[in-house]
């Protein structure tokens, strides 16, 4: 049988395995992988194949004592290294939901162990910002404002992305933490919020946020935890000019549009933004309004619909 006949096959496999848990399928995919180890001198260049798209699989962990030194050849190798360097920490796996956060069959999120919610950007659309970044490289520091920073897999991997290019590159990324079923709601949405008064030692999203900073530390990721769009009038930030916007924050009601009208300021007319998520309720609407004004929408059809928008050349900051 041909090689890439035989990834195929034990590609889909997998994914079943993956998809259904079933205790008579999957011994059966185990022996068959156990047996291919043991009579296929080239398993392991498959297995390195495979897991470009399977990185944690517990199936290939299980059917494979060691793991073969085998050179990277995906051309996205840094989505490859990124990927692994994150399910390394041993606190994240690959995760394929389906249905209103992944739309479309097939495509791994990374997401924390024993946590049914998938962690921001799926593999398909990390390929999909390797593409964007290198179209925005420039000479100087590249400048990223992400509004929503969830459990903190984009920022670190937008910042990575970057510096795997040899692109300087200074993230800043923007999250209350209030969408965390642990966060003291009371004291986070409460009048007068102060970020320093409330405790998040409970708060999954933040706390995986603050273990990625040191998984990562060589890179430049700053945290704003406070409310958008007011914090885009903090001194600190309201004269910072950003190239790259990712709006991925609360996806419901006006939020969109309150989060992407709210921080033009801090944009110039060459500023790229990314919305996540373009079929939930509130991005929809914010499209629409796109469509209607000076700005240039183009769709994507990645797992969770990345959209970007850019300005016509000739537009202004429009208002909301």
């Amino acid at each position: 049988m041909h090689a890439d006949t035989l990834i195929d096959v034990l590609s889909l496999l997998i994914r079943g395995t993956e998809l259904n848990r079933s205790e008579r399928f999957t011994p059966l995919v185990l022996e068959f992988l156990s047996k291919l180890r043991a009579e296929y001198s080239g398993f392991p260049q498959l297995r390195a194949a495979i897991e470009l798209d399977f990185p944690s699989s517990p199936f290939l962990r299980a059917a494979t004592a060691t793991r073969a030194a085998v050179p990277a050849h995906d051309p996205d190798e840094v989505v490859q290294a990124f990927v692994a360097r994150v399910i390394g920490m041993g606190a994240y796996e690959a995760s394929h939901p389906n249905g209103i956060v992944n739309r479309h069959f097939g495509d791994f999120h990374i997401s924390l162990r024993e946590h049914p919610f998938p962690v921001s950007l799926a593999f398909g659309e990390m390929k999909f910002f390797r593409r964007l970044l290198a179209g925005l490289r420039k000479p100087e520091v590249l400048t990223v404002l992400e509004i929503g920073t969830g459990f903190g897999v984009s920022s670190a991997f937008l910042a990575y992305c970057a510096a795997a290019d040899g692109q300087p590159c200074a993230v800043t990324t923007v999250d209350p933490f209030v969408e965390d079923r642990h966060s003291d709601h009371s004291t986070v949405l409460a009048p007068g919020y102060d970020a320093g008064a409330v405790d998040y030692s409970h708060n999954l999203s933040y706390n995986s946020f603050q273990a990625l900073r040191r998984e990562f530390a060589e890179l430049a990721v700053e945290q704003v935890l406070d409310f958008s769009p007011r914090c885009f009038a903090r001194p600190d930030l309201a004269d910072r000019k950003f190239d790259l916007v990712f709006i991925d924050g609360n996806h419901f009601d006006d939020q969109p549009s309150e989060d992407f009208f709210g921080c033009l300021p801090l944009t110039h007319p060459g500023t790229v933004f990314a919305l996540h998520d373009s079929h939930a309720p509130g991005v929809e609407r914010l499209l629409v309004k796109l469509r209607a004004g000076p700005w240039t929408v183009a769709p994507h059809p990645t797992s969770c619909n990345l959209s970007v928008v850019t300005r016509a050349a000739d537009a202004a900051h429009p208002a909301a």
